[in-house]
């Protein structure tokens, strides 16, 4: 069985009993990603299993969308009724929640430096699961419209017994609307991209390294700082999408680092500062002044990552 741990994931599952909202939030984009997947009949997963309990649910059909707010990522919806991307939505508001199971595919980084496919969660009946570690796939294809993989034969989601593994072929459709994740008080501040500018600074994660053009610093406290580095330009939204991410937390007793972002895939662990990696912060008018220098070993959930750290940025401040 090929289980490759690739690091901590956190996967935010809808119930998968598609409800109403999910339905009225797609209007207009359930057509199909080509004319062909559009018209074409729902193909039965024949080398795809599911059970509760032990007891087989039957012949699976299933759709696979594009995730845009995570990257390279799928959402790939399954079910005992007959599915198409022109048929989902009306097919999935009728059926009941022991009928559909939804499963999230996503590019990952291995600590070894390669990316991967895995998946990070499972959902069936009326509530979600996450597993706390993203499983490498031992196939994933994404070719001519489809999207092909194979999955673990112990994959599932533990509460009512539900186990899922084998083979799948689905149609992708069009993309899923992006989310607003935002809460309310987060609108006030902006998300439009500020460029990091005189930057020398570079991270690595696991042989990946990346020029610092975005830096913010967010206040914590009376001395603290979250400073936010990432490879494109960021803005002072509490978002701040990126395949990588690396957040530090300076100001306390002790300077921490926590990493993050698609390859990383969620919330994963924050970490004191170690080996030769240093942070240092010097605040100046309306920013934080960053050197960074040294290595570390990485410790997330079941995987180690090699961190390089080097140069200097300025960190434009947030309000608060």
């Amino acid at each position: 069985m090929l289980r490759d741990i690739i690091a901590c994931a956190l996967v935010a599952l809808a119930a998968t009993g598609c409800k109403k909202k999910d339905v009225e939030a797609a209007a207009g984009s359930a057509a199909a990603g080509s004319a062909a997947a559009s018209s074409a009949a729902a193909d039965a997963q024949k080398e795809l299993t599911a059970s509760v309990a032990g007891k087989d649910l039957g012949p699976l059909y299933g759709v696979a969308q594009p995730d845009p707010s995570s990257g390279r990522a799928h959402r790939l919806t399954f079910s005992t009724r007959p599915l198409t991307c022109a048929s989902m939505y009306t097919a999935l508001e009728n059926a009941g929640p022991q009928e559909v199971f939804r499963i999230r595919t996503h590019e990952a980084l291995r600590p070894d430096g390669a990316l991967t496919w895995a998946y990070g969660g499972v959902a069936f009946g009326d509530g979600g699961s996450a597993p706390s570690l993203l499983v490498a796939m031992p196939r994933y294809e994404v070719a001519g419209g489809r999207v092909s993989g194979t999955l673990p034969a112990d994959a599932g989601h533990d509460p009512g017994g539900f186990t899922v593994g084998g083979s799948f072929s689905l149609p992708e459709c069009e993309p899923l609307p992006v989310p607003k994740l935002r809460d309310i008080a987060d609108f006030k501040k902006t998300a439009t991209p500020i460029e990091a500018t005189g930057s020398t600074a570079q991270v690595s994660i696991a042989g990946k390294r990346f020029s610092v053009n975005g830096a913010t610093a967010l206040r914590r406290g009376e001395d603290g700082w979250e400073i936010r580095l990432t490879e494109a330009a960021h803005g002072c939204s509490d978002e701040v999408p990126a395949d990588l991410r690396v957040v530090l937390k300076l100001g306390g007793d002790e300077p921490r680092i926590e990493l993050g972002g698609h390859w990383i895939a969620g919330a994963s662990e924050v970490v004191p500062l170690a080996g030769t990696a240093k942070a240092e912060a010097r605040p100046v008018e309306g920013a934080v002044e960053l050197a960074l220098a040294g290595a570390m070993e990485y410790g997330a959930e079941g995987a180690t990552y090699a961190i390089e750290l080097s140069g200097t940025v300025t960190a434009k401040e947030c309000a608060p």
